[in-house]
């Protein structure tokens, strides 16, 4: 399965909180950006500008997002991963993995990935 992670940008926000509705219905969650999930509202101030990232992957269309993760710095010396889904239909073809991967290497600094 050919995919696309990038990382996010605002211009993704309406098709990520899609996204984010339709995994955790998947799950079984409930998806309530006033409280519980109320970092989404705001996915630049909440992980990026604080020293993590959040990274989307884009299926084959290169327009459905089919997963999601993001690191989140809590102080100088931990980082916590968060919102880490992957799409039922596009599991066990190693997108977790390279998100998760991806995600690692941002944890060990390097910013390029």
């Amino acid at each position: 399965m050919s995919t696309r992670s990038i990382s996010y940008d605002e211009s993704f926000r309406k098709d990520t909180l899609s996204f984010f509705k339709s995994a955790f219905a998947e799950a079984g969650f409930q998806f309530d950006l006033t409280t519980k999930d109320q970092d989404l509202n705001s996915i630049p101030d909440s992980y990026q500008k604080t020293g993590g990232n959040f990274w989307i992957i884009q299926g084959q269309s290169g327009s459905q997002i089919i997963g999601a993760i993001g690191l989140r710095r809590l102080d100088g010396d931990t980082m916590e991963l968060k919102r880490f889904f992957v799409l039922r239909k596009s599991q066990g073809n190693g997108i977790g993995a390279g998100l998760l991967g991806r995600a690692l290497g941002q944890e060990d600094g390097d910013r390029s990935r």
